[in-house]
């Protein structure tokens, strides 16, 4: 009997050996598996931080993708009407270029009038001067006649 209480005594101590082994090895991996949650916590902390900074930064982007495209839009519309500002600017330089060109015509022509009228102006002028000049020399020519004639005679009387 002795001989089969030692059995059953080393069949006790391995039982409670190997329920302190499974003991302790459930506690080893409530630890780890405790450890393991505390990682996985902090490391979806993290990630929730920054998911939460992703989205604040593509919410900064959005909203300055939006005011480059309102300042796009006001600036594409401010150069459609500059555009059409200086298409009026031009058909009106056209139209006073061609207003422009019609008036030196007309210039071109009173200077040709006024360029012959003065020629012929300046041609009777020279005309009556020189009508004078040969009145004065007639006359002058009459005068010297009279003085030959009279020194003909004053000749003669003698």
């Amino acid at each position: 009997q002795r001989d089969v209480l030692l059995s059953e005594i080393e069949e006790l101590r391995a039982r409670v050996s190997n329920g302190q082994k499974a003991e302790i090895q459930v506690k080893e991996f409530n630890q780890r598996l405790q450890q393991l949650e505390e990682e996985f916590n902090q490391r979806l902390q993290q990630l929730e931080e920054e998911k939460s900074t992703i989205i604040k930064e593509n919410e900064n982007l959005q909203t300055m993708l939006e005011s480059a495209q309102v300042q796009r839009d006001g600036m594409k519309s401010t150069l459609q009407e500059h555009a059409l500002v200086m298409q009026e600017q031009s058909e009106k330089l056209q139209h006073v270029v061609s207003q422009r060109d019609v008036l030196l015509g007309e210039v071109d022509d009173l200077k040709s009038r006024v360029s012959k009228k003065l020629n012929t102006e300046l041609l009777k002028e020279e005309f009556h001067q020189r009508v004078q000049q040969l009145e004065d020399e007639k006359l002058t020519i009459v005068k010297e006649k009279e003085n030959l004639k009279e020194q003909l005679e004053n000749v003669k009387s003698q």
